[in-house]
C-alpha cells in the first residue's frame, strides 16, 4: 500500500493519526511556536483556575522556556500550532509544577467600563466555530475533539443547551467551521470531513474527502512542502443555497447540495489557491488568501474575475454588506471590488483575529492584545473589552521567579438579533454573552 493510500485509509476509518504531514496537524496545548499555524487551528493556553490546584500547570511551559532565550516579559498566550508529530493534550489537563508557578494568581479586570458580560455558559471542549440561528434564536457550536463528536444548540431565550451526537470520524477538533445554511440546516466542517445536520428532521449526513483532488497543486501532496494537505479551509453558501467549499492547496471551489452530492466545481482566478475565508453576496464570491494577508479576490460563480481588494485576512457579512479585515484595518467591499475604508486605526491585525458584523456596526477580536472592540457604522470605536488574564510567577531556566501573564483567547465570535455579541473563550472553556452598556 502506498503512503497516499495509507493516508486515505486512515482518514476514512477514523484513525487519529497524522501521516507524512498531509493531514491538518493536531493542536499542541503548549506555548511552543511552530511554523504551521492556521488561525482555526491555533492552540490555546491554559487559564489558571482559582478553584483547582494552582500548583498544577507549567511543566510543559518550563520545558519550552528552558530551550528559549527567556526574557522577563509577559506571556500573552500567543501559543500556536505544533509541527509534525507533536502530541496534543486536552485543554485544562497540562500541568504546572508547584515550583514553576506561585500560589498567588491575581485575575486582571475582565472588561472595560463600557462593556459587560451578561452570561457565561461552560463548555466541555474548545469550539472554533459559532453560528447564530435567528429563526430558532439559538447558537450552534461543536465539540469535534471528544471520542463522541457533538453538535450543541444553545437557546438564548430559555438558557438551555441541547446536544446532538455526530458520527465519529478522524477529526482532531481543529479547522472547525460551524455555519448555518439558508435552508436552516447546520453544517460542520473539520479537517477533511463535512457534516450536515437538519434540526427539523434530525437527519445527519456526512462526507469525507480523499486526500487528493483533481485541482490540487504540487505542494498539496509534498510532505516536505511548507504547508501541505488539502483540508477544508473555508465554506460559504451561494444564492441557491449550494455549499461552496475551499480546500487548502486546491485551485477550485467545490459545490455540494443538501444531499452532500458534488454538483459544481468553480475554477478560481489564477492568483487564488486554497482560500482561508470565503463570503458570498449579490452573485459574487469573495475569497481571502490563506493566512498571508494578501489581496482578496472577487469572482463570479463561473470563475470570472471581478476584481481584487486590499490585503485581507477574513470577511464579515450582514445582508448585502461585506466587510474585510486586513493589515490596513476594516473596510467595506462592494460587489464590484470597490473598497470603502471603515476603520483604519485598528492596530496589530493578524490572521488570528475574529470579525463579526452586528446591527449596523461590527465587533473585532484582536488576538495580539486580547481585546474585543465594538465598531460603529460611522467608523468610530464605540467601546472595548479586555479578556481575562491571570498574573503568575514563573521560574526561568536559572531558577529565578519572574512575572508572567496568561491571557484568555477567543476561538469564535457571533452576533445575535439584538446586535450584542457571543464569543467562545477557548482558554476558560466558556461561551460568553457580552454587550456595551
Amino acid at each position: 500500500m502506498s503512503k497516499l493510500e495509507e493516508d486515505d485509509e486512515a482518514i476514512g476509518s477514523g484513525i487519529r493519526r497524522r501521516i507524512n504531514r498531509m493531514t491538518p496537524p493536531v493542536p499542541a496545548r503548549s506555548v511552543v511556536q511552530a511554523h504551521l499555524q492556521p488561525p482555526e487551528k491555533r492552540s490555546v493556553t491554559i487559564r489558571q483556575r482559582h478553584t483547582a490546584s494552582l500548583g498544577l500547570a507549567l511543566t510543559a511551559v518550563i520545558a519550552v522556556l528552558g530551550c528559549l532565550a527567556f526574557r522577563a516579559v509577559a506571556l500573552t498566550g500567543q501559543s500556536s500550532q505544533a509541527g509534525p508529530g507533536a502530541s496534543a493534550s486536552p485543554v485544562g489537563t497540562s500541568s504546572l509544577s508547584s515550583a514553576a508557578a506561585s500560589s498567588i494568581a491575581t485575575p486582571a479586570p475582565s472588561s472595560s467600563s463600557s462593556a459587560v458580560e451578561l452570561a457565561k455558559i461552560k463548555l466541555t471542549a474548545p469550539a472554533f466555530g459559532l453560528a447564530y440561528d435567528q429563526a430558532r434564536d439559538s447558537l450552534w457550536y461543536a465539540d469535534m475533539e471528544s471520542s463522541q463528536p457533538t453538535l450543541y444548540q444553545y437557546n438564548i431565550a430559555s438558557g438551555k443547551t441541547a446536544q446532538r451526537p455526530l458520527p465519529p470520524g478522524s477529526d482532531s477538533g481543529v479547522l472547525d467551521h460551524v455555519v448555518l445554511a439558508p435552508d436552516g440546516s447546520v453544517w460542520v466542517t473539520t479537517g477533511y470531513r463535512i457534516v450536515r445536520v437538519d434540526p427539523a428532521s434530525g437527519s445527519v449526513l456526512t462526507h469525507t474527502f480523499p486526500l487528493d483532488d483533481p485541482d490540487a497543486n504540487s505542494a498539496a501532496l509534498d510532505g516536505n512542502a511548507q504547508s501541505p494537505g488539502t483540508w477544508i479551509s473555508a465554506i460559504t453558501f451561494d444564492g441557491a443555497g449550494l455549499a461552496l467549499l475551499a480546500r487548502h492547496n486546491v485551485t477550485s471551489l467545490v459545490g455540494y447540495d443538501a444531499s452532500l452530492n458534488l454538483v459544481d466545481r468553480i475554477p478560481m482566478p489564477a492568483s487564488m489557491v486554497g482560500p482561508g475565508d470565503l463570503a458570498y453576496s449579490n452573485g459574487v464570491i469573495y475569497a481571502a488568501p490563506y493566512h498571508s494577508g494578501g489581496a482578496g479576490v472577487l469572482f463570479s460563480e463561473q470563475g470570472v474575475l471581478v476584481g481584487t481588494t486590499q490585503p485581507v485576512y477574513s470577511f464579515g457579512v450582514s445582508g448585502s454588506t461585506v466587510a474585510a479585515l486586513g493589515p490596513n484595518g476594516l473596510s467595506r467591499i462592494g460587489s464590484d471590488a470597490s473598497t470603502t475604508p471603515w476603520v483604519q486605526a485598528i492596530q496589530d491585525v493578524s490572521p488570528y483575529d475574529r470579525l463579526v458584523l452586528t446591527a449596523g456596526g461590527a465587533a473585532v477580536y484582536l488576538y495580539s492584545t486580547a481585546v474585543i472592540e465594538w465598531i460603529t457604522p460611522d467608523s468610530g470605536v464605540e467601546g472595548s473589552m479586555s479578556l481575562p488574564s491571570v498574573h503568575l510567577m514563573v521560574a526561568n531556566p536559572l531558577g529565578s521567579m519572574v512575572p508572567a501573564v496568561q491571557q484568555d483567547q477567543v476561538g469564535a465570535i457571533a452576533s445575535d438579533a439584538t446586535g450584542s455579541i457571543w464569543y467562545v473563550d477557548v482558554t476558560a472553556l466558556e461561551l460568553v454573552h457580552a454587550q456595551l452598556t
